[in-house]
């Protein structure tokens, strides 16, 4: 696993500023608790498509 790539994937999103990774604003629970909502997020999107998809035959 590429550790900067999980602990920056929440600043990539748009949930965090780089600074709070530095600062100790997160810890690491609200680091897994911001991947859970992603995959959260990303699953809703998912659906949403296949719902789309489903509605124009």
């Amino acid at each position: 696993m590429n550790l900067d790539g999980y602990l920056f994937a929440p600043v990539a999103a748009g949930l965090w500023r780089q600074r709070e990774l530095y600062d100790g604003t997160y810890t690491f629970s609200d680091l897994a608790d911001a991947h859970e909502l992603m995959q959260v997020q990303a699953e809703n999107a998912r659906r949403a498509v296949e719902a789309g998809r489903d509605a124009n035959g």
